[in-house]
């Protein structure tokens, strides 16, 4: 426990040393959809948010240490989601904020799940309902927000190219014996199979009415 202890604080301390922490003055747009989405969720703590380099990795992640809880997001993510594409980038910090809600970054969550892990298979099913369940934080705070997943499955590139109902169909056909066995030592569930499930649970709507109706993600008042 000690150990654990001290790898938080020292991750926070070395994010807050070498990240660019998002505020009212610094891409206060982001920023203000942070907290709206905290307060939607009824956090109690106001996380901090984070912009950091990833070294070419699309990836985002919350964590937590004693009074604070926060959020960073890598540079490749947020660089080609920001301009373009903030319900993506909104759908990316609600399935954040929605490990915080959660209680996944906490300390005893942690020693909890380090045991978990040590039986073969089970520590992998626990990661993927985990991610399932912050999907639908994601999908409930930015509902046109899909494209925040098929960048995960397409890149970063050309994911706006991406035919999302061909890809849910594509998704419908992902099932059976070896499928199954691939997705067992995977810690997320794969991305066309995390989409699928979000449009079956109603999260989100046909992909033909999102093209008719998108917008940028409003920070509500």
């Amino acid at each position: 426990m000690p150990g654990l202890v001290v790898y938080r604080q020292i991750n926070r301390a070395g994010i807050r040393g070498s990240a660019v922490r998002l505020s009212r003055q610094q891409f206060s747009d982001i920023y203000a959809v942070k907290e709206d989405f905290a307060r939607r969720l009824g956090l109690r703590r106001d996380p901090e948010i984070y912009l950091m380099s990833g070294n070419g990795v699309l990836n985002a992640f919350a964590a937590s240490t004693f009074g604070y809880d926060f959020v960073g997001i890598h540079s490749e993510l947020f660089s080609n989601t920001y301009e373009t594409n903030k319900d993506a980038l909104a759908f990316i910090i609600g399935h954040e904020l929605g490990h915080l809600r959660l209680g996944h970054t906490r300390l005893w969550y942690q020693l909890s799940t380090a045991y978990v892990d040590r039986v073969p298979l089970l520590g992998k099913f626990l990661s993927r309902a985990r991610e399932y369940s912050c999907d639908q934080h994601g999908a409930y705070l930015a509902p046109q927000g899909e494209e925040g997943l098929v960048l995960l499955a397409a890149g970063r590139y050309v994911y706006k190219e991406v035919d999302v109902e061909e890809l849910l169909e594509q998704a419908r056909r992902f099932r059976g014996f070896w499928p199954a066995v691939a997705q067992l030592p995977q810690s997320h569930p794969f991305a066309v199979r995390r989409i699928r499930a979000l449009y079956d649970l109603g999260f989100f709507t046909d992909p033909a009415e999102n093209v008719a109706s998108k917008g940028g993600v409003i920070a509500e008042s």
